[in-house]
């Protein structure tokens, strides 16, 4: 990236890496196609092999589980219906249960709605609370999870407040439920799935040591080209026929059909050998920008307020500032206007032009009603940008 400058929202998109940007470019060169069976097709299907061994390593996974996706939207979406579809269809007359956390992204709240819609009410989507720093409240979750559960869905990290989640102890709580009903003979499953889209930057994935049966990443928001994802479905759990959203010629065992975009999935492998190169670097450093970023303003801003859990575990490069009586929107096109790019949200949902529905679960309509900004970084940001930001920001 040749000027970032002001950039403050790597949560929207990371700045491509180089390494990525030449592996796609040299994808683009390579013919043939990994169906075909000739020489060139095989060397095609060699170097994809090559992609999602990669991927499968950087979450601690056998390849086998590993599908690549045009994102993590589809990927979402497919996990969703991948995993939902085949219970409510092998338990024609029994109404079952997903937990769901107002953290989840729209890809996975709005799939499961719909396919509630579907269902003629058998699916009930039941809402996880959550404690003060913006966590699931794991003692809710235990007292939820009953023997119609058959979801439950959780974020790595909260993309608006960057809260990490709690997934491996939720896992535990998954995990105890499913040997309650082996033991009992029972035979209705229990799923847990999560969009670790915004923690696969910063923190080491565990999905199968955590009891998790589905995880989603995606190519850009760790430094690779956009239109590209992968979903991790536990071999060990989710098997037998495939769920398809997309049909044709039954690529990726069967769950996304049509030729693999080699350039792109090439770029994100790299992407991610990157993040995981520079992990824990990044974050000691991104740390200390945070910090500073904070106590500047706070400086500068009396009335300016910290949401989420930035001393309690949250990502190193994300922090979420509210100004009472100051609407967010409008704090994020006057930064713009100085030269800062922020987000007021999630840019998936900026259209909507709504505060975050996390704001109103967990600190009320009057923070909601007023919302506030988004600002994260990376590995571009230095400490002349941020204090550039706190000059610009005590001015508004």
């Amino acid at each position: 990236m040749s000027d970032s400058t002001g950039y403050f929202d790597y949560a929207a998109s990371n700045p491509l890496w180089p390494e990525a940007q030449a592996a796609t470019v040299e994808a683009m060169t390579v013919i043939g196609n990994p169906s075909s069976t000739h020489g060139f097709g095989r060397r095609v299907r060699k170097i994809t092999d090559g992609c999602r061994k990669a991927t499968a390593d950087f979450l601690g996974v056998s390849p086998t589980g590993v599908i690549f996706t045009s994102g993590a939207t589809e990927a979402n979406n497919l996990a969703v219906f991948g995993l939902l579809r085949p219970v409510l269809e092998g338990f024609p007359d029994r109404r079952v249960s997903v937990l769901v956390s107002v953290l989840e992204h729209s890809s996975v709240s709005d799939s499961l709605r719909a396919l509630a819609g579907e269902s003629g009410h058998r699916l009930i989507l039941g809402e996880m609370t959550l404690t003060e720093d913006a966590k699931v409240d794991l003692g809710d979750i235990e007292k939820t999870i009953g023997p119609d559960t058959v979801l439950v869905c959780l974020t790595a990290a909260d993309n608006i407040l960057g809260s990490i989640q709690p997934l491996a102890e939720v896992g535990e709580l998954v995990g105890i439920e499913r040997e309650r009903r082996r033991r009992d003979g029972e035979e209705l499953p229990l799923y847990l799935m999560s969009d670790a889209v915004q923690a696969a930057a910063w923190l080491p994935l565990k999905p199968q040591e955590w009891g998790l049966d589905a995880m989603v990443i995606s190519g850009h928001k760790t430094g690779g080209p956009k239109g590209v994802g992968a979903l991790w479905l536990n071999p060990e759990t989710v098997g037998g026929k495939p769920n398809p959203l997309v049909f044709g010629g039954g690529q990726e065992r069967g769950w996304r059909s049509g030729t693999e975009n080699l350039p792109a999935i090439a770029g994100m492998a790299a992407a991610l050998g990157k993040a995981v190169e520079i992990r824990e670097t990044e974050s000691r450093r991104c740390l200390g920008l945070r910090q500073r970023l904070i106590a500047g303003l706070s400086g500068t801003v009396p009335k300016m307020r910290v949401l989420g859990a930035p001393e309690s575990g949250s990502l190193p490069g994300t922090v979420y500032l509210h100004v009472p009586e100051t609407a967010g929107d409008v704090l994020a096109v006057r930064l713009d206007a100085g030269g800062f790019a922020v987000s007021a949200g999630s840019a998936c949902d900026s259209g909507q032009r709504r505060p975050p529905a996390v704001l109103k679960a967990v600190y009320g309509d009057a923070v909601f009603r007023w919302g506030g900004v988004r600002v994260s970084f990376g590995r571009f940001t230095g400490e002349g940008d941020v204090e550039g930001l706190i000059r610009v920001f005590g001015r508004l």
